[in-house]
């Protein structure tokens, strides 16, 4: 018999409650979200069949080992509690439950609901290089009509990116963001509302969106300047040579301090004014009794800080107005390559729709339409658990399905952070991230269980990885 470890036990038997399963490479992750089924399915008096069940996976064969396992597991309790007749049924109908990848569920509720979005339900996946295909048809038609009637926010365009007639370089450009933004739900929205924040209307550049991520961008790096600076003082701390680095330190404080201070009245201007006056205090020269390695890693965390000030210095590039004005001449170019972006995906669903097929985006915002035209209301009274795997590669139009169906506490995800490998297809880690976050800060939110006990590998391999991650996350 399996010996489950608390972490594991919880994340197997807790009910009622949204779970986030952070689980580490060979800590036993498919082992225990196996568990959890036979134990969700072997609870005779909740009712649960196996089709109330929804398990996604990010691949075919993936979902297939999952399923397998779950058969085999439901025969090995079956031979254990061979009266049981609850589990030999769902034994028998374990066909029934939808273990799949996310693409295979929502290409399910297209064609069970292709009527409330007005689509022929059989239609069929085009293969990825054909789809690339149209997409540069698309491109090209777009680019010709624009061209041909010599339009001139295009031609602005194209002389601002510098590209001339030649137009590679921006038709990759368009392809990639295209990509991305369709990981959004509403990402025709997301364009329209991201193109219209570039104008910035507040008198104050820190209360604009753009002002916004500067300032979030600048108190990551003031976190980073008062570590440095701390270890600095750490290492000094103690010693006859503290003396000697006082006048530095105080003022490395006392500019970080005065960083804070002009971020906090919204004093761009000031700021800028600030860094132009700006004069570091150089180090000391080194006493010949003094540690060399303590010099050294001095010399490192003082370097640091400066890097992270010049890169502080390099946000604030120009004063509020010549900001503005920028923002002003580069509206109308922007918006020409939104509506320009947005003319070529209409071309390329065109193009798709006439050949009778959709690509994989286009599966997601199809089933998300559909729940939200009402199916979502079969499949919320169908799933009486959602549990999802590999959940650090999940971006936002899954969440939204997700969301879509869920009951309160029903739904159960695992994944590691430091295993995401589906960034190329716009996986968003922060979606992990944040949802860990809100846990933390409040139980009725959810609950996050760590996993974090290897099985697989020994304590050298372990301590080395370790040391790795440590820096990078």
């Amino acid at each position: 018999m399996v010996k489950w470890t608390d972490q594991q036990q919880q994340a197997i038997s807790l009910r009622n409650i949204d779970i986030l399963v952070s689980a580490a490479a060979g800590s036993g992750k498919t082992a225990t979200l196996i568990e959890r089924i036979i134990s969700i399915l072997s609870d005779y008096e909740s009712g649960t069949e196996c089709e109330n069940l929804l398990v996604t996976t990010f691949t075919n064969a993936a979902a297939g080992e999952i399923k397998e396992r779950v058969r085999k597991a439901l025969k090995e309790k079956i031979l254990q509690i061979p009266e049981n007749e609850h589990l030999k049924k769902q034994y028998r109908n374990i066909s029934r439950a939808t273990i799949s990848t996310l693409h295979s569920f929502c290409s399910e509720v297209i064609r069970n609901n292709a009527n409330l979005i007005n689509i022929d339900p059989n239609f069929s996946v085009v293969d990825e290089t054909i789809a690339d295909n149209y997409l540069e048809d698309a491109i090209t038609s777009v680019y010709k009509n624009k061209l041909q009637n010599k339009e001139e926010n295009f031609l602005r365009l194209l002389s601002t990116l510098g590209y001339g007639k030649n137009l590679d370089t921006l038709s990759s450009l368009i392809i990639s963001i295209l990509k991305t933004v369709k990981s959004y739900p509403d990402y025709e929205q997301w364009l329209t509302k991201k193109t219209e924040e570039s104008v910035i209307k507040d008198k104050l550049i820190f209360n604009s969106k753009y002002g916004v991520e500067i300032k979030k961008h600048i108190l990551r790096k003031l976190n980073s300047c008062e570590i440095y600076i701390n270890k600095i003082s750490s290492i000094l701390s103690g010693t006859v040579e503290y003396c000697h680095y006082e006048d530095m330190l105080n003022q490395d404080f006392d500019i970080i301090k005065n960083i804070y201070n002009f971020i906090e009245t919204l004093n761009w201007d000031g700021l800028k004014e600030y860094f132009y006056d700006l004069k570091y205090i150089s180090l000391p020269r080194k006493k010949k009794d003094f540690n060399e390695e303590y010099v050294d890693a001095i010399k490192e965390y003082r370097k640091a800080f400066k890097n992270s000030i010049t890169d502080i210095t390099s946000q604030i590039y120009d004063d509020t107005e010549n900001i503005k004005k920028d923002c002003e001449i580069m509206y109308p170019i922007l918006k020409e390559f939104t509506d320009t972006l947005l003319c070529v995906d209409k071309a390329y669903t065109e193009k798709k729709s006439k050949a009778k097929v959709i690509d994989y985006s286009d599966m997601e915002h199809m089933a998300l339409k559909c729940l939200k035209s009402g199916a979502y209301e079969l499949y919320r009274d169908k799933f009486r658990h959602i549990l999802i795997d590999e959940y650090q590669d999940f971006n936002y139009i899954q969440e939204e399905i997700i969301n879509q169906i869920r009951r309160e506490g029903n739904v159960f995800a695992v994944g590691d952070l430091k295993q995401s490998i589906y960034r190329f297809r716009n996986a968003q880690t922060a979606i992990f991230k944040n949802k860990a976050v809100e846990y933390a800060k409040s139980s009725e939110k959810g609950m996050k269980l760590n996993l974090s006990y290897n099985f697989r590998s020994r304590n050298t391999i372990l301590e080395y990885v370790n040391s790795i991650f440590s820096n990078i996350m």
